[in-house]
């Protein structure tokens, strides 16, 4: 997927008869769907298709419910089911400093609070209650990292690197 195309969430399901989508965005606060005019969606095994978004609107528990053009029903929603939600980074909101796209982390070199190197972030898993980096180490099983502000310290885009400061054993999960 290029890198032009952010990750910004997931379609759940249809909603309704007409062909909306309920999706759930990974930052519930984003103003993204505001400002946004087309949608992409895709899989791993598919080519990203973009759609022009009709209309958005919140619902309960950080879900949105999604109008786009080309889908009039139900059926023609639910081949979207479980696809990645994705927005060009052109059309996002510009960043306020000190904020990022967790796309842009992959490929980082990532060291502890203590200067010791974890590994590089080799991709952003995006299951259960936070992201977690999955973190490429040499001859061991990746690092799981939660992007956390208690764990996740920084990162420093120019020098493409992520600093951590883990629970004890936290990056010695595969040892046991």
């Amino acid at each position: 997927m290029s890198r032009s195309l952010l990750e910004i969430g997931s379609i759940c399901r249809p909603h309704g008869l007409r062909g909306e989508l309920r999706v759930k965005l990974h930052d519930p606060g984003s103003d993204a769907l505001d400002v946004i005019e087309h949608i992409w969606t895709g899989s791993d095994r598919a080519e990203p298709r973009k759609w022009r978004l009709k209309s958005s609107r919140g619902e309960a528990n950080g879900f949105f419910v999604l109008t786009v053009e080309g889908i009039s029903d139900r059926t023609a929603a639910e081949e979207l089911t479980r696809q990645k939600l994705l927005a060009a980074r052109d059309e996002l909101p510009e960043l306020e400093t000190g904020e990022f796209y967790l796309v842009d982390l992959i490929g980082c070199e990532v060291q502890t609070v203590s200067g010791e190197s974890v590994g590089v972030v080799s991709e952003i898993l995006s299951f259960g209650a936070q992201p977690q980096l999955s973190v490429a180490r040499h001859e061991r099983e990746p690092a799981l990292v939660p992007v956390v502000p208690e764990i996740f310290l920084s990162y420093d885009a120019e020098r493409r690197l992520v600093v951590v400061d883990p629970p004890a054993g936290l990056l010695d999960l595969d040892l046991k």
